[in-house]
């Protein structure tokens, strides 16, 4: 592990705040570019993108109380979601920046442009993973497996590597058959990209350090299976609203 990538003089550059920074700027830049293609606008794009921006960051931050139950006074405390040091999760970036962006573009009757952040956000999960990989944070239980990780003279399951395999498995596989149907406008690929993602990680939690909440289960599997319902319903309204044009 290198949780100090390198010194720029005096200062120490962290690996998991750089990656995580990284990832944020890709996310919007692959986002964004993908949109000017499909001819939107900086006037159509601008406000969407500011929307998912500051819904992710609360959604991140907010959804942190389920999964830490025992700090939720902390993590919930208003100013505390502005301080750099408060943790977050991907589920409720995710949640808090879909409803984010889907408030600012209902409200100002713009076009739906989800899809463009299904594999922006795929590609951002792999940049994540790969600081939260070099830090040295986000692993799972102890194992011995061969390729297990070692962190303070223990084994412990990669679970941080795990994850980025999936979103790198889902951004292929989302680039290759978008492309394919020409990349259009509508938030079909980002629901699929969401449940896939949740289905992947509600069963990637048995083999985490996360505490148990509720019936034996994390609260990360609880936004996990609010998230693929939620996914699995907006693509069904949207094939539903499809057919019946």
């Amino acid at each position: 592990m290198r949780p100090i990538l390198f010194y720029a003089g005096p200062v120490p550059i962290y690996s998991y705040g750089l990656f995580m920074l990284l990832g944020m700027v890709m996310l919007f830049v692959v986002a964004l570019k993908l949109g000017r293609q499909a001819k939107l606008t900086w006037e159509q794009l601008g406000p969407v993108a500011l929307g998912v921006l500051v819904g992710g960051m609360f959604g991140a931050r907010l959804s942190q109380a389920l999964v830490e139950p025992d700090k939720a006074a902390e993590y919930l405390n208003f100013f505390g979601l502005f301080q750099p040091g408060t943790p977050g999760n991907l589920l409720g970036l995710m949640i808090g920046g879909y409803l984010g962006g889907l408030a600012v573009r209902e409200s100002l009757g713009l076009p739906a442009n989800g899809n463009f952040y299904a594999p922006a956000t795929a590609l951002a999960g792999v940049i994540w993973r790969v600081g939260c990989t070099l830090a040295g944070c986000c692993y799972g239980y102890e194992t011995d497996v061969p390729w297990a990780i070692v962190l303070e003279n223990v084994e412990h399951h990669p679970t941080m590597v795990y994850e980025g395999f999936v979103h790198l498995g889902l951004l292929l596989v989302i680039w290759r058959l978008w492309g394919r149907a020409g990349r259009p406008l509508g938030d079909e690929w980002l629901f699929f990209y969401f449940a896939s993602f949740a289905f992947a990680r509600f069963w990637l939690e048995f083999i985490r350090l996360y505490p148990k909440w509720l019936w034996g289960m994390t609260g990360i599997q609880w936004l996990c299976i609010g998230l693929f319902i939620g996914s699995v319903v907006g693509l069904w309204r949207l094939r539903r609203a499809s057919t019946l044009e």
